[in-house]
């Protein structure tokens, strides 16, 4: 009787029967009078057993919900709906992050999206990590390695890829590489072409060709022109030499066994044999070339006349 009476009266036997948090120990059970009911989480039935929603859940979300109740949620029927926006918000902003900025994005965006860049691109920590340097089969006077650099700061401050900066740096020393070949083969034809004009004033004036371009050798080592001198390959400059050793006398700078002569024959063969630039290297290092045989007789008696004049030299000292 006293049992029965304490639970009708709100005694402890009956708050005994309430769990921790105040609600009915047993759903449908009585709640003593005073006692504290807890209230439901908000997704409590709101996904059903077939999958679908009950949006009268959404009555309790919480005030920093409940904005969802008539947005993102509003048109899910069950939770494979719910799943497949949140997968498609998620792409969304991942493709958001990886949009170019807006004009005058603020300092804190372009610094955000910076970050995101970077870990995406693999992007290294300084532009020193991109690693720019000479390929082994460049010239050394072909490197700029303040450009290099130059462009290494640019790349990081653009989040290039290092994949994609060296194949920028390849086509760039390709491009290179290129350009010197052009510059060469523009040097061979068109050298090549001063001598085809000399040889063919020479034929004109019934002169030899190698008496010819020794006498015009020897003047300009008269006048301070070393061998090498690029000049000595332009035929306007070769038929003024010329000239001027005739006006002078021809026999003042082809006597005997000279210092002159020596220079000029040796300077003569070496050209020929190292000087790309020479009409006849191609010639003296083609075996199957039609003037091979003739040039390599030249520079065999050049090389020949140097040497017996630098031993008669020696013999007089």
């Amino acid at each position: 009787m006293s049992s029965d009476a304490g639970v009708a009266g709100g005694g402890s036997a009956g708050a005994a029967l309430l769990p921790a948090g105040g609600a009915p120990a047993v759903p449908g059970a009585a709640v003593a009078p005073g006692a504290t009911v807890a209230a439901e989480p908000w997704f409590k039935g709101w996904v059903k057993d077939d999958g679908s929603l009950n949006a009268e859940s959404y009555a309790r979300l919480p005030e920093n919900l409940k904005g969802l109740a008539s947005g993102d949620l509003k048109n899910a029927k069950s939770i494979d709906d719910v799943l497949t926006k949140l997968g498609s918000l998620s792409t969304l902003a991942g493709r958001k992050a990886l949009a170019p900025l807006p004009a005058g994005a603020s300092p804190e965006d372009i610094a955000a999206h910076s970050l995101v860049m970077r870990a995406v691109n693999g992007v290294p920590e300084k532009p020193e990590g991109y690693g720019f340097r000479r390929p082994d089969d460049l010239p050394e006077q072909a490197w700029n390695d303040g450009h290099a650099q130059a462009a290494a700061k640019i790349m990081h401050e653009g989040n290039v890829p290092p994949a994609v900066a060296a194949k920028l740096m390849q086509l760039q020393a390709a491009t290179v590489k290129e350009n010197i070949q052009d510059q060469e083969k523009y040097a061979v034809d068109f050298f090549k072409g001063q001598d085809d004009t000399f040889r063919a004033a020479l034929q004109k004036d019934g002169l030899d060709y190698d008496k010819t371009l020794g006498l015009v050798n020897r003047v300009a080592l008269q006048y301070g022109m070393k061998p090498d001198n690029v000049l000595l390959k332009n035929a306007e400059v070769r038929m003024m030499l010329h000239q001027v050793g005739q006006a002078m006398g021809e026999a003042k700078f082809i006597g005997g066994a000279n210092e002159l002569n020596t220079r000029s024959d040796r300077s003569m063969a070496e050209s020929i044999m190292h000087d790309k630039t020479n009409a006849d290297y191609v010639a003296y290092w083609d075996g199957q070339h039609a003037k091979n045989g003739e040039v390599k007789r030249r520079v065999a008696g050049l090389l020949e006349a140097a040497t017996t004049a630098e031993r008669a030299a020696a013999d007089k000292r």
